[in-house]
């Protein structure tokens, strides 16, 4: 299973948007592209996982370059050594291993929907295996592993904290022992966070979660109405289906009194959830998985009877006096059915949880020596030694010191200076970044045409960016005489390697140029299985209109479906559109809804006439208007002509002529035919002076 895991998580190593957020976040403790302030403020708290994944991307750099095949390796195993663990955890602990085991892998199978938007953080399957380690030894009443394994969890996510409600139960404390655990766990959690994310000079709030930076904004509840509204929308990507369903089954069949602690911490954990987290993210539950699946594991004997349930005790050969005394005493009984090799669990899980604290402890000392200027100064003098010495490496990283201000102060006449040494002795990548020197007028005035020669030399050494950038550069004439059919070659070399941008573009000039759809889709769809929004989008246009595949709206939704769970506008428009044309109303509003929050003109329009005319919502003239008007705005002809019609008509607001005239008139410079019949019948009820005045305010929008 952890093969098969291996395999299906390495596809979305890069990530699946334009911003490969797999990517970003796995190398975002690398001390050779140290970015950690660039993420989200509520993921710098899960430093744990950062820091590990860190020292793994960083076995994989050599010279600031990155092989992706090995990356993508190197991603996946990172996944797959943390699920292999979970499982190994899992079959020591309990006999019905296999099948919470096989439970766990069909869950994580459901992250992997479009709808989940294939996210895969370093934090997640950790988190989940430190949750499992807490629950576990609080059944065997291990108290002391289980608080640390919850802190340690807790630097991976902080959602594992909710396993210190157990102390709560621990029946054989005191309250006041119970209370002052869980709160010491929670201020060790919080203390340490601000204090270790202070040093690295971020700020981050001690208590966070969602998007929320302060106490104020976690009581915001938007993302709380969201989920709401996910939740009442019927869907087979459905959240009740999330962990393989085992989460909607351990809420119906976990109230009995010995799991009634542990489904406790499943309600809260799923408050928090509601509260805070992406509902659609499906790998946000992955916390309760392994503890769902024990549960039901456990109810499945009942089902035989009393006399099954008793053979698979391990102590029912025992007395029972003999089984009086080797329990702790509890308030839930019997307890789980338990390997005999769960004493070895202990050593395991102070292995992990050893190496768990190590490593990023590792990590983390070296990012803070790396971030002292002394540290990057002796590190840009040794560079300089070696690169007036004539190594070439040394000339391009030095060049990089120089652009990015690292351990030096920014100098692009420096950078342009060492990238030309470097460039003039065949290193690809420093002739690559010479001709976007001479592309973005780093260090050197912009010359398009100086960049080409360099971008040659790159891409025959190999070099898929410089094969990329030549496809630009010919495409869009710049330096060069434009020339598609060059460009295309230029894409078709730099994509056959993999690169996600050639492949679309290549694909867009099979469209538009050679009209060859067949080719067309060849390539949209390599770019598609790489996560590219803009080539899943087109790709279900193709569908949708049969160019060069068989017609299939089902197929063309599909797609549009998943540009549209990555934040492409057109593509969240084009499912409004299918939806509307299937007459469901509720999807295709909700699709030109996120659309027209993205200031698409075509959504905003659409929106605006289902506010009008009260589709899947109620009739309201004056948002319809807000969204004409945005529309308008932009330039969009066809609400222009809306917009003149409701001040022509008075709908929702105030009849106003001049108004009226100007959007009309405004319209009809955009080709809309309808306009020239509304201009003529606006003008005949009004002055020559008021038609003057909406002449002159529709002129003075244009200069706009």
């Amino acid at each position: 299973m952890c093969v098969a895991y291996f395999f299906l998580v390495q596809k979305y190593a890069m990530g699946v948007t334009n911003d490969n957020t797999n990517y970003w976040v796995f190398s975002s403790c690398s001390l050779s592209n140290f970015h950690l302030e660039q993420i989200y403020d509520v993921w710098k708290g899960r430093l744990s996982g950062l820091l590990f994944s860190g020292v793994m991307f960083d076995f994989l750099v050599k010279d600031n370059s990155v092989n992706l095949e090995k990356y993508g390796n190197a991603f996946a195993l990172y996944q797959s050594l943390w699920l292999f663990l979970l499982f190994m955890v899992i079959a020591m602990a309990l006999r019905r291993s296999l099948l919470v085991n096989l439970g766990i892998f069909a869950g994580l199978i459901y992250n992997f929907s479009p709808a989940a938007g294939f996210y895969f953080y370093p934090w997640d399957i950790p988190a989940t295996l430190f949750f499992t380690l807490g629950v576990l030894f609080f059944e065997r009443r291990q108290i002391r592993l289980m608080v640390a394994s919850t802190i340690i969890g807790c630097f991976f996510k902080e959602t594992v904290l909710v396993t210190a409600l157990l102390l709560f139960f621990v029946d054989d404390w005191k309250w006041w022992k119970r209370i002052l655990t869980f709160v010491g766990i929670g201020a060790v959690y919080a203390v340490g966070k601000k204090i270790l994310v202070a040093h690295l000079h971020l700020k981050v709030a001690a208590l966070s979660m969602g998007d929320a930076k302060d106490l104020h904004a976690l009581l915001n509840p938007r993302i709380l109405i969201e989920n709401v509204k996910f939740i009442c929308t019927p869907t087979f990507n459905h959240v009740i289906f999330a962990n393989a369903g085992t989460m909607v089954a351990v809420l119906i069949l976990g109230w009995q009194r010995r799991f009634l602690p542990y489904t406790l911490v499943i309600l809260v954990f799923l408050a928090g959830q509601f509260m805070y987290g992406a509902f659609n993210e499906f790998r946000i539950f992955m916390q309760i998985l392994p503890l769902s699946l024990i549960i039901l594991a456990e109810r499945w004997p009942e089902s035989s009877g009393p006399e099954a349930e008793s053979s698979t005790r391990p102590d029912s050969q025992t007395t029972s006096k003999e089984r009086h005394k080797s329990v702790t005493p509890t308030i839930f009984a019997p307890p789980w059915s338990v390997r005999k090799t769960f004493p070895i669990l202990t050593l395991l899980a102070i292995f992990i949880g050893g190496v768990s604290v190590a490593l990023p402890a590792w990590r983390y000392c070296a990012i803070i020596e790396f971030q002292k200027p002394d540290h990057q100064a002796r590190e840009v003098a040794l560079l300089t030694s070696k690169a007036e010495g004539g190594d070439v490496q040394a000339q391009f990283q030095l060049a990089k010191h120089y652009l990015m201000g690292q351990g030096v102060a920014v100098n692009p006449t420096n950078a342009f200076l060492w990238f030309t040494r470097s460039a003039e002795q065949g290193v690809s990548e420093a002739q690559c970044q010479l001709g976007v020197c001479y592309v973005q007028g780093i260090g050197t005035a912009k010359d398009f045409a100086a960049s080409i020669p360099w971008f040659r030399k790159a891409a025959a050494l190999g070099n898929v960016d410089s094969q990329y950038n030549l496809g630009l550069l010919y495409e869009n004439g710049l330096g060069v005489k434009q020339d598609l059919a060059e460009a295309a070659i230029w894409y078709q070399r730099a994509g056959e390697k993999g690169h996600i941008l050639a492949q679309n573009n290549l694909g867009l000039i099979c469209f538009n140029l050679r009209k060859d759809y067949a080719e067309a889709a060849q390539w949209f769809r390599k770019a598609a299985d790489q996560g590219n929004a803009l080539a899943q989008n087109s790709l279900g246009v193709l569908y949708l209109q049969g160019l060069g595949v068989k017609q299939d709206a089902d197929e063309a939704l599909k797609w549009f479906q998943k540009s549209a769970q990555l934040g492409l506008a057109e593509g969240q428009n084009n499912c409004g559109l299918v939806y509307f044309s299937a007459q469901r109303y509720n999807e295709s509003v909700q699709w030109f809804h996120k659309a027209a929050d993205q200031n698409h003109v075509g959504a905003q329009y659409n929106l605006a006439q289902f506010y009008q005319k009260g589709l899947a919502c109620s009739q309201d003239l004056g948002e319809a208007n807000l969204w004409y008007a945005r529309a308008a705005k932009q330039g969009y002809g066809l609400a222009q002509l809306a917009l003149g019609e409701i001040y022509y008509e008075g709908q929702g607001v105030k009849e106003d002529d001049v108004e009226a005239y100007k959007w009309f008139k405004l319209a009809q410079s955009q080709g809309e035919m309808d306009a020239e019949k509304a201009l003529t019948n606006c003008a005949a009820r009004m002055s020559k002076e008021q038609v003057n005045t909406a002449e002159e305010e529709a002129k003075q929008f244009q200069k706009q």
